[in-house]
């Protein structure tokens, strides 16, 4: 049985790392941040069976208006704008784009980030989060959205035996 660390890498894909804590004394990290801190979780990610179906597309973080958002991750700013009305700021990190609604920015689409930085606050309009959160949205490039809750907690995996 081996424990190994899961690591974010610059394009938004994990690797193994070294065997947790028995070579390089590393501990296992997260692959993202919280955009919000503290982060309380008012309403939990519930993905629908197919893409096209009702579902809650990601996680509504406790967040007053003016909050201010950090980049969960490193990469640049993808979209500043409004999507159905919605105020947006998206984050491309590598195959992964990170949305926050309502949010609003100064930052020109382009703009790079390193995990940590400040890069929006929360403002605008929301179907659902107007004055209490912020939605965050994490999807892939086929368009397919993950629980970003999943992103943030620190991976081990573990190799067992099989039974033959």
């Amino acid at each position: 049985m081996r424990d190994t660390c899961v690591e974010d890498t610059l394009d938004g894909s994990a690797v193994s790392a070294e065997p947790a804590g028995l070579v390089t004394g590393k501990e296992c990290k997260a692959q993202f941040i919280w955009p919000v801190h503290p982060a309380v979780v008012i309403r939990k990610f519930n993905g629908p069976a197919r893409k096209w179906e009702p579902g809650h597309r990601g996680v509504d973080i406790a967040a007053v208006e003016g909050t201010p958002l950090t980049a969960p991750a490193s990469g640049f700013i993808s979209f500043v704008g409004l999507v159905a009305g919605k105020s947006v700021v998206s984050i491309r990190h590598g195959r992964f784009t990170l949305t926050f609604e309502p949010a609003q920015t100064e930052l020109p689409i382009g703009t790079p980030l390193v995990k940590g930085a400040p890069f929006a606050t929360v403002a605008g309009v929301s179907d659902h989060c107007t004055g209490v959160c912020v939605h965050w949205g994490v999807k892939d490039a086929k368009r397919n959205y993950t629980d970003p809750e999943h992103k943030v907690r620190k991976e081990k995996i573990v190799l067992k035996p099989l039974d033959p």
